[in-house]
């Protein structure tokens, strides 16, 4: 049985974190934009917490990139 790869969730932070300054939107935009507090943003952006599905595909779509740019492990 084939098992899907782990995604490391500071590697993944750090994802959301570049393509945040990259699309220049503050950490607490990108808070209201999946209706939680700044503080679990920089939770996820540390990989303190993993993000949820919903949440990430609103972040991907706010940063104006893709899920899967965000996952590929060469991104």
């Amino acid at each position: 049985m084939d098992t899907a790869p782990v995604i490391d969730a500071v590697a993944l932070g750090e994802r959301l974190r570049l393509a945040r300054d990259a699309a220049k939107i503050t950490q607490a935009q990108a808070a209201d934009a999946i209706a939680a507090v700044r503080t679990t943003l920089v939770a996820i952006e540390q990989g303190g917490r993993r993000p949820r599905l919903e949440e990430l595909q609103t972040l991907a779509g706010l940063y104006g990139t893709t899920v899967n740019a965000l996952l590929r492990r060469e991104s």
